[in-house]
């Protein structure tokens, strides 16, 4: 019966007198401009599995780790990633966090508009020379501006750069093309221009 008292008393003052040996880490993320809280953000211990994401007044809690010297990263989309490092010796630690935005402000940027050739296809102008082109979709080929192998069928390369054109060779080398567009047949070529 003595010894049962003293084993008892002995667990008791060995669980008094234990440390704890699990603690907390928790802080606050919030905005560098205007120290308002940021929900959202994701908090994580670097090399572990421990990710929490910040609530509605920026706050985090990791629970039950262990002592020992971790890294914590903020992280959110627009805003910078922030990394400390923080030792867990023997009692609860806070660590907050000032993020700031990834925006930049930049330079006055001019835009100027106008037709621009593009594949060696220009337009011609509504009223040229004694036509007028206004109410007719006018493409102008220009040879001299086109990228296409001049040692080849050239033809086929011209047209593949114009929407809605349908090039159809009856002999295979190039030489007899029709043209087609816009749902036409090749075998009337009527409409083209094409010297």
């Amino acid at each position: 019966m003595i010894w049962g008292v003293v084993f008892l008393l002995f667990c008791l003052s060995h669980t008094t007198f234990a440390q704890k040996d699990r603690y907390n880490i928790h802080g606050k993320v919030t905005w560098s401009r205007n120290d308002k809280p940021v929900e959202g953000v994701e908090v994580s211990i670097i090399y572990t599995p421990n990710t929490k994401t910040t609530d509605k007044n920026g706050e985090f809690v990791f629970e039950d780790i262990k002592p020992g010297d971790y890294s914590i990263r903020v992280f959110t989309f627009g805003y910078e990633s922030v990394m400390k490092n923080v030792s867990v010796i023997d009692q609860d630690v806070e660590v907050n966090f000032e993020i700031d935005s990834l925006t930049q402000e930049l330079e006055k940027v001019t835009v100027r508009g106008g037709r621009e050739s593009s594949f060696g296809l220009t337009h011609l102008q509504s009223v040229e020379d004694a036509a007028i082109y206004a109410g007719k979709k006018t493409e102008v080929i220009s040879m001299d501006r086109i990228a296409a192998n001049e040692a080849t069928d050239k033809s086929r390369q011209v047209f593949a750069g114009m929407a809605g054109v349908h090039v159809w060779e009856s002999d295979g080398s190039g030489i007899q093309i029709d043209i087609g567009a816009r749902g036409l047949s090749p075998k009337r070529s009527a409409n083209f221009n094409t010297r």
